[in-house]
């Protein structure tokens, strides 16, 4: 870790209920990042006469104070130095009591509690106390912390174990299925074949729910992408011949408007036609029947750089602000969501996808439509070899 990452790791510091409280008394208080100091309070920062990020470069604990005979602050220790603490008028004497912070990641951090022994303030015993309730809320963020990997640890495996469970009958039963339907069992007539054809239909459905599941469990390759140069008017045109019966069924058209600047990109076919597809089957589901389902591509130039955007638009209710960030993450479903099906996966899954293409994904409002759900890709030249 940098000091600038650490710097913006510890920036929101002060905003902490018991930092803000060591703020508000006589004391001076720093922060340092594995020896580093990276932050200070106010009236340490105008002792030393060092301010903002770049001020603070280079200036390490064991610079900070010195011996006055009870030896120096010990990162470990519960117990009250006294030492010097070094400054551009002149050392003073303090009393200093150190509360070591275990990192979530990267180095470990310290809390420095200095008590200027010249002037009237907090006494030992509060030191001990600030130091006590910082550990102690310390020690109860790593408690829930611990429950929570706890928690998803065990939800994961039920899932897991769930899926590879449905897998084997749903295999099966599209076995069986495929074995009448080329008619070696004997000849069908149309109701049976229609039957037979919408029960697979229905297998290859929960198929790619279960493949949703065993992605969100982490054992599928979610976020392993092969990227390479490929058509995005091909890979739409199978979506939708693929999507074709769901269309008919809610009696939707589908509008395609590709711009010809924004056809061709990098990306792995495989994982943005998952991505696809679900965008376009949650636009089937939620439009009004008799109306369309519009997608289109455009062209973004963005730092010297390139992207296709490709989005989808439905005639349905649209998405509430406030969920508008929130349906991206595992296991989340819009407020209003009364559709009745699904874990809220699809688009977690989406977003991770594209996240690993190096792109982003979003959802608004679209005027006189419904929501526009949008994400962008590498843009690629038609000429490329």
């Amino acid at each position: 870790m940098t000091r600038e990452e650490a710097t913006k790791s510890t920036a929101a510091a002060p905003a902490g209920h018991l930092l803000a409280l060591a703020t508000q008394t006589d004391l001076f208080v720093a922060l340092d990042r594995d020896g580093e100091i990276v932050w200070a309070n106010p009236r340490l920062a105008e002792l030393l006469n060092r301010e903002g990020p770049e001020g603070w470069a280079g200036l390490y604990t064991e610079c900070l104070f010195e011996d006055r005979g009870e030896g120096l602050p010990d990162r470990g220790g519960e117990a009250a130095v006294r030492c010097g603490l070094r400054a551009p008028t002149g050392a003073r004497e303090v009393e200093v009591v150190a509360a070591r912070q275990d990192a979530d990641r990267g180095a470990p951090s310290t809390l420095w509690l200095i008590r200027d022994l010249r002037e009237t303030g907090p006494d030992t015993e509060e030191l001990h106390r600030l130091c006590g309730s910082l550990q102690s809320a310390r020690q109860e963020i790593a408690r829930l912390r611990d429950a929570l990997s706890a928690e998803i640890h065990e939800r994961e495996q039920l899932l897991s174990v769930v899926s590879h469970e449905l897998r084997t009958p749903v295999t099966v039963i599209r076995g069986y299925n495929n074995l009448l339907l080329s008619e070696e069992m004997g000849p069908l007539d149309a109701n049976q074949r229609d039957f037979l054809e919408q029960s697979n239909r229905s297998c290859e459905r929960l198929n790619r729910f279960i493949g949703d599941l065993l992605t969100a469990c982490g054992e599928a390759s979610g976020n392993v992408v092969n990227l390479r140069r490929a058509s995005l008017e091909k890979l739409l045109v199978e979506v939708i011949a693929y999507l074709r019966p769901l269309l008919d069924e809610r009696d939707l058209c589908v509008e395609l408007r590709l711009d010809p600047e924004a056809i061709w990109a990098h990306f792995d076919p495989a994982r943005i036609e998952q991505v696809v597809t679900n965008l376009l089957s949650n636009a089937i589901r939620y439009s009004k029947p008799g109306t369309s389902v519009c997608v289109h591509t455009r062209s973004i130039a963005a730092a010297n750089h390139r992207f296709v955007e490709l989005a989808v638009v439905d005639t349905g209710p649209g998405v509430a602000v406030a969920d508008q960030q929130r349906i991206f993450e595992p296991y989340v479903r819009a407020a209003d969501d009364r559709s009745g099906g699904g874990l809220g996966l699809g688009l977690a899954i989406c977003k991770r996808i594209v996240d690993a293409h190096g792109g982003s994904i979003t959802v608004s409002d679209e005027p006189g439509w419904g929501s526009r759900f949008g994400f962008t890709l590498a843009a690629a030249d038609p000429e490329e070899n």
